[in-house]
């Protein structure tokens, strides 16, 4: 089968499955624990929150931990639970809960200005 016979297959034939794949990434994108993940220490140092005895950035890494913590507890449970319960269903119910908490965090960060936590 020639390229352009595969190309044509796949926007005729599997459309439906390409769209489906397609808006999962770019929802995986969207939802952004990437971001949080790497930028966490920063966050928590711009937040103000500061352990005694500790650093702005060394209080950030600290912080941090438990973030990294659910991270791994939460992809733990996921590899045993995954095929029993069902990707779709897994989805379909996560996904409002996920939505909820991004927009929760958006709004607390949203109380704060970026120049409060550079004077404490």
């Amino acid at each position: 089968m020639s390229l352009k016979m595969q190309l044509r297959s796949l926007f005729t034939i599997y459309k439906r499955s390409l769209l489906i794949g397609c808006s999962l990434l770019g929802l995986q994108q969207l939802i952004g624990i990437n971001t949080a993940m790497y930028y966490g220490p920063l966050i928590m140092q711009k937040s103000g929150i500061k352990i005694d005895n500790l650093s702005k950035e060394e209080s950030g890494l600290v912080l941090n931990i438990p973030l990294a913590f659910c991270n791994f507890i939460g992809t733990t449970i996921s590899v045993f639970v995954i095929d029993r319960v069902g990707r779709r269903s897994i989805l379909l119910i996560t996904l409002p809960m996920m939505t909820a908490c991004w927009v929760a965090a958006a709004m607390g960060m949203s109380f704060t200005s970026p120049n409060q936590s550079e004077s404490a």
